[in-house]
């Protein structure tokens, strides 16, 4: 039997056989700490934690979940591809300002 955290052994009377439950993945954001509630069938988290859910089921709904898709949630494509854009236009600033001197050069 593993020793990993995710697991839980639970006995739900003494004369019946272990088993082993897996527990929800989700960490508080305060706490830091696993959610601890058993997981959904097939799932690695709670109910509570999205483990009944079963994600969008029509094209449309897939395409916009894709458009709408973040890496911390706090940030969106455009946002990202914008940023490149300032980067790729201030590195361009910044070798013209070198060439001309007004900025000094950049040390290896």
């Amino acid at each position: 039997m593993t020793k990993a955290p995710y697991l839980k052994i639970f006995r739900s009377a003494p004369d019946q056989l272990q088993r082993v439950v897996p527990r929800c993945q989700a960490l508080s954001r305060r706490t830091k700490l696993q959610c601890g509630a058993a997981s959904a069938k097939g799932k690695r988290v709670c109910k509570w934690h999205g483990g009944l859910s079963t994600g969008p089921k029509t094209a449309q709904g897939r395409q916009r979940c894709a458009e709408a898709k973040t890496i911390h949630g706090n940030e969106t494509r455009a946002i990202r591809a914008r940023r490149s854009t300032l980067v790729r236009e201030l590195r361009v600033l910044a070798e013209i300002g070198e060439t001309i001197g007004l900025f000094p050069k950049k040390r290896v």
